[in-house]
């Protein structure tokens, strides 16, 4: 059994040549070859490939270097996990305003394209969120998790979709209260569209979802809303993994729900 040291050098020696495991995944090489392909001199790529045997990392015999078994598994898991880190860092900034007990998952920001309200774009996070609305046909639909409106748009955005496609928002019950304290008339008027279907929780996340099917495929948007109902910024994905956490996490939140009465 492999020791906490043995484990803690193998991390740090597939971290160190992910390169040399990576170009030898494909097939086997003469260290000539890896001199020439990585740009590294002879030593050290004798260095690394001696290395990288000693872990049972790659193959070296005398008609070439190959990754093994192992060094392929730990190669893709660090390249994973890379991309992950890589997807975190870029959406930083809309993430920070999150509580720490936040349950958004590495997964839902994967490949996606992040916006946000700082710079000389400040309405950039609006637009696209509009254009994630305007993405489903006559064919679609549109799910809405919401637990505060950090666009003024919000209620006359709902409407217009509503009179287009099938619309589902689940409200938070504080979000309700607020509405129906400020907005009555806009959230009746919602209400009496056929196409709407409103529900109201007294969970859910401090982030908002919305899902857009159409019959070019599913495009998905997370918002984050700071503690005092800025917006913080938004995640668009069409990623296939993301996408599969964003609806079973509606429909979660979906399944504690209650629909929403007249107010």
């Amino acid at each position: 059994m492999a020791t906490d040291t043995e484990i803690a050098d193998a991390q740090a020696l597939v971290a160190d040549r992910i390169d040399v495991l990576t170009l030898l995944e494909g097939s086997r090489l003469p260290k000539r070859e890896i001199v020439d392909d990585l740009g590294y001199s002879r030593s050290t790529v004798n260095r690394a490939i001696t290395q990288l045997a000693d872990a049972g990392l790659v193959d070296d015999a005398p008609r070439g270097c190959q990754t093994t078994f192992v060094g392929s598994l730990l190669a893709t898991q660090y390249r994973a996990y890379r991309e992950t880190v890589t997807d975190i860092v870029r959406a930083r900034d809309v993430l920070r305003v999150l509580p720490t007990e936040a349950d958004l998952p590495a997964t839902a920001l994967r490949d996606a394209e992040v916006v946000t309200p700082e710079g000389p774009h400040p309405y950039d996070p609006y637009h696209a969120v509009e254009d994630v609305l305007d993405r489903p046909d006559a064919d679609g639909d549109v799910r809405v998790y919401v637990p505060s409106f950090s666009n003024p748009r919000g209620l006359e955005l709902a409407r217009h979709l509503a009179q287009t496609v099938p619309l589902e928002i689940v409200f938070t019950d504080v979000l309700v209260a607020e509405l129906t304290e400020n907005r009555t008339e806009e959230v009746e008027t919602l209400c009496e569209i056929d196409g709407f279907t409103g529900y109201r929780t007294a969970g859910g996340p401090r982030y908002t979802l919305i899902i857009a099917d159409s019959e070019s495929g599913t495009q998905g948007a997370i918002v984050t809303h700071t503690a005092d109902r800025n917006l913080g910024g938004v995640i668009v994905t069409d990623d296939a993994a993301a996408l599969r956490w964003m609806e079973r996490r509606y429909a979660e939140i979906r399944a504690e729900s209650e629909p929403l009465e007249p107010l």
